[in-house]
């Protein structure tokens, strides 16, 4: 038992020393989250610039830059397809969370399948593909087997990367692969030194031979521990073998407009390949292929800016799970942060190291260089972060503003310090025009339990007849989440809230008599309701008064709001927040610009994600018994706007629970104090609720 003892103490330290996304959110550690996140990013920048200069030196000894442009060309038509490829695979990722979410193991598996095989196909023919391309002949003799040993070399790649991708996709659609520091970087080294090596044997066919045996090793690391993460989380396997699925003829039923939508938008993050492949087709004149080998040189580090945002993918998607645009809100402005700060360090990195590797091809302008990796990191966040949250007019607007501008600055003399200037101006004025991408509000789920004002938000959306209808569950007969299931297999499309421990309220159409509603909602529970309340019908002009019926705006809670002004939501967050702090001095407040846990939790690191909890859960304070921490949302027509975190010891639950009920009280006024001024707009439809 010691030796457990010390295992598992050992394993909390780790798991504590380990920054998560709830320190960025609460901004506790985001720099240390951050800088966790991006540990491989920066030293993979630096070995794969090196391997680029690498490769521009060892073909230019050999090959005239005409002859090397379209090698380059080739090499970027690979990137390129990589980029549209991934984000081809994005209805894949979000078909699998949404199976993964229902636990319906039967879909994720079918899922996987059906992708496995589209996967194969297009492998197959970008082989195919290869091999026609490699047949073509050369445009001089002296490079006709390193052109043809390049360009097998990056269809292998590719396919290699098309199947292992899709493999690594279907986990990472619910959780992260964990590997390990070597498997990232260990097949960077292997290329730069390798391809050193080599080099002085066997000449330049040692580039085709180490890309294609990097990308065979890079394949077999991605499908080892995307195997190993689906096993240790107990995910689903393939139900059926490629073979198996084409003979099915399943490949049908797949989003293919959706993949080619996905596709064309995540297309403007690799600006430098389609600048090359532009370039190799044959606009730019003479110094096309001298301005494409620079391009290719340093793409490493000029898409820099778009690698490390993709590796908050998975944060943006699960800030999207959750549903609420105050986090959205608070991980932008950490990664805008992030977006400045963190490209200059990247430059400085790789400058000396290019400089020592490749002295000529280093640019008059360095800060230039750095002001537009600092550009391309801002944009293409915002890029990102519309791409997770499925904000497409973002997306396509900045796109639409880059694709013009680039246009406007391409009339300038590329060599001038003005050209990079001003393509660094275009950047920056496609990133912040207009706003950013907006989360959107997940429509309530059929019979799912909302918080208070989320519901009285729902419940004012609605045009048609309802009444409300209070039940109290028998607990000695029945959970609540048994109820729940038997009010869903029953027919019961409306969402619920709770109040108290036992009871709930819902709404029912008013299409059927008392009687008859009465005998469907019982036969519906399953006959473990103790008690069963029909309230009157409820629209916006007697919205108030039943509510109070049915005891979801409490006396006191009116009360307690009486005294706030809630005709401007900021006005009334404000004075919440002054008395909140003249209360507890201890405590903090959030909003989604300012606002930090950073000083108080310090004592119990496992606080934080209680603290997300209780703030996605609405979970009350006066539950948390064994916890030193207590937390209230305030969410004016169901949205947080502020989140209040006091410390508090108990003989203090008792004023926070108080200050709890005040600052419901006030969101409750709000919400329905704007359903009231809009009681004279006609709606044009009901909320849609999704089918669970």
């Amino acid at each position: 038992m010691r030796r457990l003892d010390k295992w598992l103490l050992s394993e909390k330290r780790r798991q504590l020393a380990r920054p998560r996304l709830e320190d960025a959110l609460f901004s506790r550690r985001p720099i240390a989250y951050v800088a966790y996140r991006l540990r491989f990013v920066t030293l993979r920048v630096v070995l794969r610039t090196a391997l680029h200069l690498i490769e521009i030196a060892v073909l230019s000894q050999f090959l005239l830059p005409k002859a090397l442009l379209p090698i380059l060309f080739l090499r970027h038509v690979a990137l390129f397809a990589q980029t549209l490829w991934w984000g081809a695979l994005e209805p894949q990722r979000m078909a699998l969370r949404e199976a993964h979410r229902k636990r319906d193991n039967g879909a994720y598996a079918s899922i996987s399948s059906r992708w496995a095989l589209f996967a194969a196909s297009v492998a197959v023919a970008e082989l195919l593909i290869t091999g026609l391309w490699v047949l073509l002949p050369a445009e001089s003799a002296a490079g006709t087997t390193i052109y043809g040993a390049y360009a097998a070399a990056c269809g292998w790649r590719l396919c290699l990367d098309t199947w292992s991708r899709t493999e690594h996709s279907a986990v990472y659609a619910v959780s992260r692969v964990q590997r390990p520091f070597y498997s990232l970087v260990l097949v960077d080294f292997i290329e730069v030194f390798g391809l050193l090596w080599a080099w002085l044997r066997i000449g330049p066919i040692a580039l085709a031979i180490v890309l294609g045996v990097g990308g065979t090793l890079r394949c077999i690391f991605t499908l080892y521990y995307a195997a190993r993460t689906r096993k240790k989380l107990l995910l689903p396997r393939r139900s059926r073998s490629v073979w198996r699925e084409l003979v099915r003829r399943g490949w049908p039923s797949l989003p293919w407009l959706e993949s080619l939508k996905f596709a064309g938008l995540n297309a403007s993050l690799q600006v430098e390949s389609m600048v090359i492949l532009l370039l190799g087709s044959g606009v730019g004149g003479e110094g096309a292929a001298l301005l494409a080998m620079t391009i290719h040189s340093f793409s490493p580090l000029l898409g820099a800016g778009s690698s490390w945002a993709q590796i908050f993918y998975f944060d943006f998607k699960r800030i999207e799970a959750m549903g609420e645009r105050f986090f959205a809100r608070r991980m932008g402005r950490v990664l805008d942060r992030v977006a400045l700060a963190y490209p200059p360090l990247l430059v400085a990195l790789v400058l000396p190291v290019a400089y020592l590797l490749a002295p000529e091809l280093i640019p008059d302008a360095p800060v230039a260089v750095a002001l537009f990796v600092v550009a391309r990191s801002l944009f293409s966040i915002r890029q990102l972060e519309a791409f997770c949250y499925v904000d497409h007019r973002v997306q396509l607007r900045q796109a639409l503003i880059l694709a013009l501008g680039l246009g406007g600055v391409a009339l300038l003399p590329p060599p001038s310090p003005g050209f990079l200037y001003a393509v660094v101006a275009v950047f920056v004025v496609a990133a912040v025009a207009g706003p950013r991408a907006r989360l959107s509000r997940h429509d309530a789920r059929v019979g799912q339990v909302l918080g208070l004002e989320a519901w009285l938000e729902w419940l004012g959306n609605s045009t048609e007849p309802l009444r409300l209808v209070t039940m109290v569950v028998d607990r000695s007969t029945a959970t609540l989440a048994a109820v729940q299931r038997a009010m869903l297999e029953g027919g019961h499309r409306s969402p619920f809230v709770r109040v108290g421990h036992a009871r709930w309220v819902t709404l029912v159409e008013t299409d059927s008599s008392e009687l008859v509603l009465r005998a469907r909602l019982i036969a519906a529970s399953g006959g473990t309701l103790s008690s069963l309340t029909l309230g009157c019908p409820i629209d916006r002009s007697n919205m108030r008064a039943c509510l109070r019926e049915s005891q979801l705006l409490s006396t006191p809670m009116l009360e307690s709001a009486r005294d706030v002004d809630v005709s401007h939501e900021g006005d009334s967050a404000l004075r919440l927040e002054r008395e909140f702090l003249g209360l507890f001095p201890q405590g903090r407040c959030l909003s989604e610009r300012a606002g930090s846990l950073a000083r108080w939790v310090r004592r119990e690191d496992l606080a934080i994600s209680g603290i997300l909890h209780d703030t996605l859960t609405q979970a009350p304070s006066e539950n948390s018994r064994d916890s030193d921490y207590a937390v209230i949302t305030y969410r004016p027509h169901g949205e947080i706007s502020r989140v209040f975190v006091t410390p508090v010891d108990p003989k203090d639950r008792a004023a926070f629970r108080q200050f709890a009920k005040r600052v419901r009280g006030v969101a409750a006024e709000e919400t329905l104090l704007q359903h009231r001024s809009n009681a004279g707009v006609k709606r044009q439809r009901t909320p849609e609720i999704r089918s669970a």
